[in-house]
């Protein structure tokens, strides 16, 4: 059994979900990114040849977040069976399941916004 103290458990707990908010709020900031380029791609009349290179690199960046992602949510399941086999087994962290509503209230402003 591994012996991990409750103010070290929440240490992490609460990192590893600032975390996650983090990777799915830039999720949400790149595909706005991608809605800005192709509008202002459009309405400046850029030659389709740099709003496609613009378009693919953006694009290959959130790629790359979703992929960071992925092995963010390997992590997560990592710590739960670090957990599971501590002293901690019966704690209650909760689990880092993305978008709060704090993000959803920055959405809502910005269509409100636009």
């Amino acid at each position: 059994m591994f012996e991990i103290s409750e103010t070290t458990g929440s240490i992490v707990a609460t990192d590893t979900q600032r975390v996650c908010k983090s990777i799915d709020a830039a999720l949400l900031d790149g595909t706005a990114l991608i809605t800005s380029l192709v509008e202002g791609s459009r309405d400046s009349r850029l030659p389709i040849h740099t709003s496609q290179q613009l378009l693919g690199s953006t694009a290959d960046a959130i790629s790359l977040i979703i992929s960071g992602r992925a092995k963010m949510a390997d992590t997560v399941r990592t710590l739960g069976k670090v957990q599971a086999q501590s002293s901690l087994a019966e704690v209650g962290y909760g689990c880092p399941g993305g978008l709060g509503n704090e993000s959803a209230k920055l959405r809502e402003a910005d269509v409100h916004r636009a």
